[in-house]
C-alpha cells in the first residue's frame, strides 16, 4: 500500500492506460507508447522499465481483455529500447547482480534463432 502512495502518479497513469486499452482494444498500440514518452518527459526513468515489464506481463495473459497489451508490446519494446540507448547514462545498472546471467543472455539469444517463432522469443529474452 505504501508502494501506491509513493508513485500514485504512476499508478494512476497505469490504470488508465490500461482500462483505456481494455475498452478500446487497439488503442493499445498507441497509448502505451505515449505513456513511455510521458514518463521520459517527466524523468520518470524506472517507471519506464515498471512499464515495460507490466506490458510484458499482461501480454502473456490469455484473456481476451489484455489484448491490447499483446498489440502494443512491439511498440512499447521499441520505444523503451529508444530511450536506453538514445541515453543510456539514465538507466544505469546500479548493481553487479547481471554479470552471472550474462552467459545466459547470450546463450537465449542464440537459441531464440531455434524456436518457432523468433520475435517473441526474442521478446521475451529481451
Amino acid at each position: 500500500m505504501n508502494f501506491f502512495k509513493e508513485n500514485m502518479q504512476f499508478t494512476i497513469i497505469t490504470m488508465i492506460w490500461v482500462i483505456i486499452g481494455i475498452l478500446f482494444d487497439k488503442s493499445g498500440m498507441l497509448l502505451a507508447p505515449l505513456v513511455l514518452l510521458l514518463f521520459r518527459n517527466k524523468g520518470y526513468y524506472t517507471e519506464i522499465i515498471m512499464t515495460q515489464v507490466l506490458i510484458n506481463y499482461l501480454s502473456d495473459n490469455r484473456h481476451w481483455e489484455f489484448n491490447f497489451a499483446t498489440l502494443g508490446k512491439d511498440m512499447v519494446l521499441v520505444t523503451a529500447c529508444a530511450f536506453v540507448f538514445a541515453n543510456p547514462k539514465n538507466f544505469p545498472i546500479r548493481s553487479k547482480i547481471y554479470y552471472p546471467f550474462i552467459p545466459f543472455f547470450i546463450l537465449a539469444f542464440i537459441l531464440s534463432t531455434q524456436h518457432p517463432n523468433p520475435m517473441h522469443s526474442f521478446q521475451k529474452t529481451l
